[in-house]
């Protein structure tokens, strides 16, 4: 799922890339990432060179880093079961620039949410006697809305933040948490404390936070075991415990970071030695079977038990009932369908139920993440998910709340042979109320599940007449997220192929293409665009289509008609030759 990455040639330049393949199904994961890091340039992050879909891959063309991973760093420089950690020196020189990628990234509202070595790769040395690195993978990245906190669990248990094993609304300080573990690694060789998992593979939330908690004092982290420890300055082991403090409000921001006693003594730190001896030797005390269980832990990446099966988070209470987390994806679903299997819906359910607040969001998160696993989102049409998820949306007024409820409805209509039953729950007319909002992102996901619902040619004719054109063509007209917009665009195509509905759809495309608002030229560009496309496809399909799109006779044909298209050449919307 997370995709294969092959070395190739860039033809025109004869330059080495990386290509990464990811399965289609995972397209909107995809996309989504891809737009993400079509906003990120920075010297610190793995660039995105450039982007194709066939009907079955995407396929993204990065530039080639050519060293090693940073995980793959920390394991070569054990001796046995001796950890060996990079110099003081190597460690501030590589925290300096994932604090400075972070920095760029946090300003754009951008959340990672699953740094760990393995996805910092290292550049080869230029001379200058500090290792290079750049951030990679941004398959769990997300991006944070003015006042809305993110709340999906998502990452590397073992790289996790306290306030996201605690199921509690979160923003880009779990990043900085993550340095932190990932800085306590480079410098000892071995992580601060042990994630525990449970039997399926899942991620134990509650005994990893137990184990934070355990190393720390004054709510922050306080353990630096000698003989390990004993050749970093006091500086570097007060700066860690600053990144590893379990208030995210008193933890650092990227930016604070970089202005730390630590960082302003680089120069003062002795170089370091060839990389092949970069690592000091505090001691010879081996930690038996370590440094298996740091390739254990590397390997884990590999499977769907740490990253993206979350199934250990589904822990039942004294009451019955099960906190909800658990992102059961393609790959880790033998290890977590059991979960569901005995217990079924009902634990999520009952959360959904639930009069306090934070045991619905978490119920209702837990729903949306399972739906994203096609076997799984049947069941929830079927087992009465889909009416809760219905039920909550027709009264909540929870952005955060509704956002989950616009996610799962979305992953459901993906499957054809649940739009119906959508339809007939009246999914619709919920998803526009959610369009409604103020929240962008609500208004946004709700518009791309009415979208992914208007492919579905039965259900079309009711789409139409309940409205939802207009969210879909406002999601059409926004860039910021072009997966979305891509989604908008084919619902658009696929209603105005309907003969019958084409006139109807096209003419809501023209008065919304006809907006004189100048800060509208861009978004009014696209639709042109979108216009003269269908138009195009419109004019193969018959004569009579043809003559839909340039001034039909019946009444309804005139909606799009000959006046409406030349008020829009004459405007400049559109072309002459449209």
């Amino acid at each position: 799922k997370n995709g294969e990455v092959r070395e190739g040639v860039d033809r025109r330049t004869g330059e080495r890339v990386a290509i990464k393949i990811v399965d289609a199904e995972t397209s909107d994961e995809g996309q989504f990432q891809k737009e993400i890091w079509q906003q990120v340039q920075h010297k610190n992050v793995v660039k995105l060179l450039d982007f194709f879909k066939t009907e079955r891959r995407l396929i993204y063309v990065m530039e080639l880093a050519t060293g090693r991973d940073l995980f793959d760093g920390v394991i070569r420089l054990y001796d046995g079961d001796v950890p060996r950690g990079f110099s003081e020196r190597d460690a501030l020189g590589i925290t300096s620039q994932m604090m400075t990628a972070l920095r760029h990234l946090h300003l754009r509202r951008i959340v990672h949410c699953d740094l760990k070595p393995e996805n910092i790769l290292m550049h080869d040395d230029d001379g200058s006697g500090l290792l290079k690195i750049k951030l990679a993978d941004w398959g769990f990245a997300q991006v944070l809305s003015p006042g809305q906190p993110l709340t999906r669990v998502l990452g590397t248990g073992s790289y996790m933040a306290p306030e996201m094993l605690g199921m509690q609304p979160y923003d880009e300080k779990v990043d900085m948490w993550s340095c932190g573990v990932i800085l306590y690694v480079l410098l000892c060789g071995f992580p601060p404390y042990e994630a525990c998992y449970h039997d399926n593979g899942g991620i134990d939330c509650k005994g990893t936070l137990e184990n934070i908690k355990e190393g720390c004092s004054d709510g922050r982290w306080a353990s630096f075991p000698s003989p390990f420890w004993d050749k970093v300055s006091s500086e570097g082991k007060s700066y860690v415990s600053w990144l590893l403090t379990l208030d995210p409000a008193k933890r650092p921001s990227a930016d604070a970071s970089l202005k730390s006693d630590w960082h302003s003594s680089l120069s003062r730190i002795r170089p370091r030695a060839p990389l092949s001896s970069a690592a000091q030797a505090p001691s010879d005390l081996p930690l038996p079977g370590l440094q298996d269980k740091m390739r254990q832990l590397n390997a884990s990446r590999s499977k769907g038990a740490i990253q993206h099966c979350l199934g250990g988070a589904l822990q039942h209470t004294r009451s019955g009932a099960a906190i909800a987390g658990a992102a059961i994806s393609e790959q880790g679903e033998e290890q977590n369908m059991h979960i569901l299997d005995e217990d079924g819906w009902q634990p999520l359910i009952s959360l959904c139920w639930s009069d306090n607040d934070e045991d619905r969001r978490i119920g209702v998160s837990g729903l949306a993440n399972a739906s994203q696993n096609k076997r799984q989102r049947q069941r929830l049409v079927r087992d009465g998910g889909l009416r809760v998820l219905l039920d909550i949306a027709a009264s909540c007024e929870s952005d955060d709340i509704l956002h989950s409820v616009a996610i799962a409805l979305f992953n459901m209509a993906a499957a054809p042979e649940n739009v119906e039953a959508l339809l007939r729950a009246d999914a619709h007319m919920r998803l526009l109320r959610i369009s409604e909002r103020s929240s962008t992102v609500c208004r946004f996901q709700a518009a791309r599940a009415l979208a992914k619902m208007c492919l579905h040619s039965p259900a079309q004719s009711a789409l139409v007449e309940a409205g939802v054109s207009g969210p879909v063509i406002e999601l059409a007209q926004q860039t910021m997220f072009e997966g979305m917009q891509a989604d908008a665009v084919n619902g658009l195509k696929a209603l105005a192929k309907a003969k019958r509905l084409r006139p109807v759809v096209m003419a809501q495309v023209i008065a919304a293409a006809s907006s004189e608002d100048p800060e509208a030229s861009s978004a009014n560009n696209r639709l042109k665009q979108l216009w003269e496309s269908i138009q195009g496809g419109s004019r193969s399909e018959s004569a009579e289509g043809a003559s839909l799109v340039s001034g039909g006779t019946s009444e309804e044909d005139s909606l799009v008609g000959a006046d409406s298209l030349s008020s829009l050449t004459d405007r400049g919307v559109l072309s002459k030759g449209a």
